[in-house]
Parts: C-alpha cells; sequence; structure tokens
C-alpha cells in the first residue's frame, strides 16, 4: 500500500452510491394487506442502504411497462473480489480452480434469491425485505458465519408489472418463469445477466401456493444435461434443512396462527417432490424456469412455494384472513430462505468443490456416467437421464444454412449465456463437410456444454413421458428458431476457430444495380418484419406463386426504385436483397393481412414484433355483431366457440365458407 500514489495522505471517502429512484404511487391490484406495494419497494431499500454498510443497491433492468428491476447485495464491504477471481477460473480453467481452492481462503459465495416472479405469488418480494433487513443490521453468531461464507444478491420484484396489475405474468402477458431458454422479456434477460455474470452456488426461486410448502428438488424426468449426481447430493439436503427451519418456524409461531391456518398447516412440515411425490408430478426436464436455468451455470436450484393461498380463489376472503395468510406465507419464506443461507454457509467449501466440478467435466469433455441407486435417498432407475453428447455442433453461414439472421441469433444467444462460442475466419471442415468462413462452431469440450447442448441439441422423443411433464417441455432452438445445426458425431474433430467473445451484429446487403427487382427471402422473423415495414412506408411488393430461378414460391418481390429503403432494412434486420435479372412470370401483388385476434397477449406481442396490425377481439365482440369481412385471418387461440350465440356462429361459418383464413393454437383453435 505505501508503493500506491497519496498512501500515509488522508483521502477522501468514495461518494454514496446514489438511492433507488422511488417510483409514482399506483394501486396494486389484489395485493393482501400488510405487504408493501410496489412503489414502497425502492424507499425501503433505500432507508436500509442509508442505514447499513452491508448493503448495495442497483437498477438491473426495467420491466415490459418501464418499471425498475431492483438487485440488493448484501455482504461484507470489499469482499467480492477473490470470488470474482475464482469465478474466472471456474469457467477458464475449472481443473486450475479445484487446485487453487483453498489458497482463495475466505472467499465468499453467490446466492441469489429470486422474488415473486409471478407477480399475484405476492410473499416472496416481502419475505426478501424482511431477509435483507435482517442480513443489514443483525450481529448474531449465525448471521455473521452466513455473511463470512456467503453474499445474497435479491432480486427483489422480479415481476414489477404483474405486482401493479395483481396478474402471474408481466405487462406484455409473458409468464416470466417459461422464458429462461427464449428470454424474450426484459426481466428475464435482467436475470439471466446477474446468473450468468455470478454463477450463483445456490439459487431460490420465491413461489405461491402449494400446501404443504413446497421446496425442490424435482420429480423425475430430469433433464439430461445436468450433471444430476453432483445436484441431487446437495439439493436434497440443501432442501431437508429448509423443511427444518419451516417447521421450527412454525412451531415458535404456533400459538400466533388462528385456528382455520393452524389446521391448513400440515405437521409433515414440506413437501419435496423428489422425496414425496410420484414419477413425474412435478419434473425438472424443461429449461424454461428459473432455477432449472441456473442449474446449468452450476446452482444448486429450488423453486420455493409458499404454503396458503393469497390469489384468485382467496380473494373473497375477508381482509383479515387475507393479512393472516401473507403473514404466514412471507415467515414461511424467510425460514426456508434463512436456512438455507445457513446451510450453505456451513457446506460452502465442499459445494463449491462440486459445483466446480460441474465445470471440470465440461472442460474435460468426460461422458456422464449412471448414478448408483440409493445414491441418494430416493434414487432409483427412474431417475437415470444421461446425456449423449456429440463432439459439437457447428452453425453454418452462407451456403448450408437455411438463415444467416436466424444462424447469428442463435449464435448470438449462446454467447450471451456464457457459452463458448468460435467464428471460423476461413474455411473448415467437421465430419466431412467444407464449411464457409464466417460459420460458428461450438464444442462440447467446455464448461457449460450442458447448457450449450440443451440449446442446440435436435432432442428427445418425449411422447411417452408428455402425461408425465409438468409444464412446455418441448424445445430446440434449431428447428424453432430456423438456424441450420450440424452435429458433429463423437469421436469426429471439432475444427479450430478463434473463440467469439461478444455478439455480433448482423449487416445484410443489397446487390447492386443493375436490377429488374430485388428478392427478399421470407426465412427468417426479420425477414417478416422487414416486408411488413415496407408495405408501411408504401413500397408496393409482390410475391412469387411458383419457384422461380433457384427461389422458392413465396419469395417477396420488392421494385428496385426502393433500394434506398432497403438499405436501410438491410442494416437494420441483417436480411440480404437479392438482385434480378427479371421478375418472375408467376406472381401477384402482396398485401399486409387485415388480422383479428382472439389470443393471449403473449401471441399478440408476437405479431405486433412481427409488424402486422392486429385487432384484439373475443366471443362478446362476435356475439355483439363484429363484421368479419374487414379481416383476412382470424388467430384463435382464446375463443371457446360454445360462448358464441346462434347467430354469431352462422356469420363465422359464412366467412369462413366465404374464403376467411383461420389460424389456429390449443384447445380453441383446434375447435
Amino acid at each position: 500500500l505505501g508503493l500506491l500514489p497519496g498512501a500515509g495522505v488522508a483521502q477522501e471517502a468514495p461518494p454514496a452510491p446514489a438511492p433507488l429512484p422511488v417510483p409514482r404511487a399506483e394501486e396494486n391490484v389484489d395485493l393482501p394487506p400488510g405487504l408493501t406495494p410496489y412503489h414502497g419497494i425502492a424507499p425501503r431499500i433505500n432507508d436500509i442502504v442509508a442505514r447499513s454498510q452491508r448493503v448495495q443497491a442497483e437498477v438491473i433492468g426495467r420491466s415490459a411497462e418501464g418499471r425498475d428491476l431492483y438487485l440488493v447485495t448484501v455482504s461484507r464491504p470489499k469482499v467480492l473480489r477473490k470470488y470474482r477471481a475464482l469465478r474466472s477460473l471456474m469457467l477458464f480453467d475449472p481443473q486450475r480452480a479445484q487446485d487453487l481452492l483453498a489458497e482463495f481462503g475466505s472467499f465468499k459465495v453467490p446466492i441469489f434469491v429470486n422474488g415473486s416472479i409471478h407477480g399475484n405469488e405476492w410473499e416472496g418480494v416481502d419475505a426478501s425485505l424482511e431477509l435483507i433487513e435482517h442480513l443489514a443490521f443483525d450481529n448474531s453468531a449465525q448471521t455473521h458465519k452466513v455473511l463470512d461464507n456467503t453474499f445474497i444478491m435479491f432480486n427483489v420484484v422480479a415481476n414489477p408489472d404483474g405486482r401493479v396489475h395483481g396478474t402471474r405474468r408481466n405487462g406484455a402477458d409473458f409468464d416470466l418463469n417459461r422464458d429462461f431458454i427464449t428470454q424474450s422479456q426484459p426481466e428475464t434477460r435482467a436475470m439471466v445477466k446477474v446468473i450468468s455474470e455470478w454463477n450463483p452456488m445456490v439459487a431460490l426461486d420465491l413461489h405461491g401456493y402449494v400446501n404443504p410448502m413446497l421446496i425442490e428438488p424435482a420429480t423425475p424426468p430430469h433433464n439430461p444435461n445436468y450433471e444430476y449426481d453432483l445436484y441431487i447430493k446437495w439439493a436434497l439436503a440443501q432442501a431437508e434443512a429448509m423443511e427444518a427451519g419451516l417447521l421450527a418456524e412454525y412451531a415458535e409461531r404456533r400459538d400466533d396462527f388462528s385456528d382455520d391456518i393452524r389446521e391448513t398447516l400440515d405437521d409433515s412440515g414440506a413437501v419435496i417432490p423428489f422425496r414425496d411425490w410420484e414419477v413425474g408430478d412435478w419434473d425438472d426436464w424443461p429449461p424454461i424456469f428459473t432455477p432449472m436455468y441456473a442449474m446449468y451455470h452450476g446452482a444448486y436450484g429450488h423453486t420455493l412455494e409458499a404454503p396458503l393461498r393469497n390469489n384468485r380463489g382467496s380473494l373473497t376472503l375477508p381482509a383479515a384472513d387475507r393479512a393472516a395468510r401473507a403473514e404466514l406465507n412471507t415467515a414461511a419464506h424467510y425460514a426456508a430462505v434463512w436456512a438455507a443461507l445457513r446451510f450453505a454457509a456451513e457446506n460452502k467449501m465442499a459445494m463449491i468443490r462440486d459445483q466446480i466440478e460441474i465445470f471440470d467435466r465440461g472442460a474435460a469433455a468426460a461422458q456422464p456416467l449412471p448414478i448408483e441407486p440409493g445414491f441418494v435417498p430416493g434414487f432409483g432407475p427412474e431417475d437415470q437421464y444421461v446425456a449423449r453428447y456429440p463432439a459439437g455442433y457447428v452453425i453454418p453461414m452462407g451456403r448450408g444454412q437455411d438463415s444467416d439472421v436466424a444462424a447469428t441469433r442463435l449464435a448470438n444467444f449462446l454467447i450471451r449465456n456464457n457459452v463458448v462460442v468460435r467464428r471460423a475466419d476461413r474455411p473448415v471442415r467437421a465430419n466431412g463437410v467444407r464449411y464457409e468462413a464466417g460459420s460458428w462452431v461450438v464444442s462440447m469440450k467446455q464448461p457449460l456444454r450442458g447448457l450449450a447442448n440443451t440449446i442446440l441439441e435436435r432432442g428427445y422423443d418425449i411422447s411417452r413421458l408428455t402425461p408425465q411433464m409438468y409444464d412446455i417441455s418441448g424445445w430446440s432452438h434449431a428447428l424453432l428458431w430456423g438456424a441450420t445445426v450440424d452435429t458433429i458425431p463423437r469421436g469426429e474433430r471439432v475444427p479450430w476457430a478463434p473463440p467469439s467473445k461478444r455478439p455480433v451484429r448482423l449487416r445484410g446487403t443489397v446487390d447492386p444495380l443493375p436490377a429488374a427487382a430485388y428478392a427478399l427471402e421470407l426465412d427468417d422473423p426479420a425477414a417478416v418484419e422487414a416486408t411488413n415495414r415496407l408495405l408501411s412506408v408504401g413500397v408496393p411488393l409482390q410475391r412469387a406463386t411458383a419457384d422461380f430461378d433457384g427461389f422458392e414460391a413465396g419469395t417477396v418481390i420488392v421494385p428496385r426504385w426502393a433500394q434506398r429503403s432497403m438499405e436501410g432494412f438491410a442494416r437494420f434486420w441483417g436480411v440480404d436483397f437479392h438482385a434480378l435479372e427479371s421478375r418472375p412470370r408467376q406472381r401477384t401483388a402482396l398485401e399486409a393481412p387485415r388480422i383479428a385476434a382472439a389470443a393471449s397477449g403473449d401471441e399478440l406481442f408476437v405479431l405486433r414484433s412481427l409488424g402486422f396490425a392486429v385487432d384484439e377481439i373475443d366471443a362478446e365482440a362476435l356475439n355483439a355483431g363484429l363484421d368479419l369481412s374487414a379481416y383476412d385471418v382470424l388467430l384463435v387461440s382464446g375463443l371457446d366457440l360454445g360462448d358464441l350465440d346462434g347467430a354469431a356462429r352462422e356469420r363465422l361459418d359464412a366467412w369462413v365458407a366465404a374464403g376467411g383464413g383461420v389460424v389456429g393454437r390449443g384447445a380453441g383453435g383446434a375447435q
């Protein structure tokens, strides 16, 4: 320190961090009495930060409707540097991280707590605030042990829009806890950034409502891309520790509960699905949930469901009853999280060693081994799910790629999720195929291979498992996003290419004149949006009705005089406009379809993101005589034909018979 400039001279204290901005007051619809409204959260955090040197707060993003997302970190001052160094080694040289683990000494491990990702599962927010306050000021031996071994990051209110509106979903009508493999919403992207930046050792997602209180880990089927032996070894023990903390809280407060609440609390404590439920009642197969996504980053992930329902069917209860439920649910979350923190502090060194082992196995390309029955109590043949890792993948660019735009989007998605992606600076060969320069190479010999394989593999035939699965269980970024992805089989050589550390902005091209017209292939959502935007600025477009000159039917024909508009769209969307020597003979005028949608908010969001104009309708509008002749297409997912009166049904049938187009999704669409 004596060598540093100014050493020994009195230094000015660093400026205090700016307080969180306080939002305007809004009604929080259906919020139970006694809980904190969204606009009351920032003032409460600011007060704690002002009085405690253990707490830092920041805005890490904004919701779909523009409300701030608050990340509060509780730690001893200046303790994060050693963990940052360890975390870097975890991902880039996990074997060395294992070797040097003891030399890091008194490092602290990160714990991530996510508050109320479903907006009307309220109490996770208030439990987080109470835990922050406790950790900020308490000086008991237990608290000091937790702070000596962990630093805790609270995403205090993961869904501000839902808290304000009293809804499960965010302001764009997306279920954020189904968005982690697509990351379409700003709230999800903010959470992913924290998880991928810190690789939390434990991730706790606070929900409601299951009675007795539910605590992960889950039943089979298990996602094969987890190193499940390393997960279940600690997750089951930590869940049981949380159950013990919950039971202690119940015992201490039982006399405070009303008779009806006391009767609803099961003396058996918590439900731990892996231990207590049949196969498939609560699986961890899909990577769409917060804990399941965090597990790919090495976290011991848990969903926690507070016991007493306090939304939907409970809204008619007297205010005092809802307040009592809120108090109990908040206490249950508090007790479970506090027990999880104590467990992590007690077992830090062994847990972090196994977390690093996840990355080490990936870096060494070690094939997963079946786990012996009885590995932990209840582990049997039904729990055996083992990944079939290939050597790697190639995402081609140019020849062999259905869509360069989709390929680049997919590669950028991997990069943003900390997957090691390499980009060929010259042509490369893999599995006997020659790939153009610019193609992306993803080896499975890397620390985050589980996440990489989950995103890139074609997947599994889950037909026989579908009845067991809790929720959305089919995904493939290659198939759903439209990018061509080639598998390099195990045993084949993965070509070397320079690592690509930052996302790439793909710039499309407009072929130079002379040209009779230009062709735009509808091979990606970006091309659909560009088409709609060209129509919206008055560019007359046509559409080929048959294959021609190497282009497929459906290709959009753009007049050559719109070259300046095309150049702007090529730069912004990355799409290519190809010069044509002549227009195809078989073509027709292309107009933007007039769309009516009886659909969910997320479907409307997608259509509008693609540049379509959409009118939202429902059975009430159809029964009131809505003139369907004003529309070309009806999108149906949220309409029950049984809700239509006879006249409305006749008008609908006549419109379809006259050529009205219908796009259906789900049960309503099938009907």
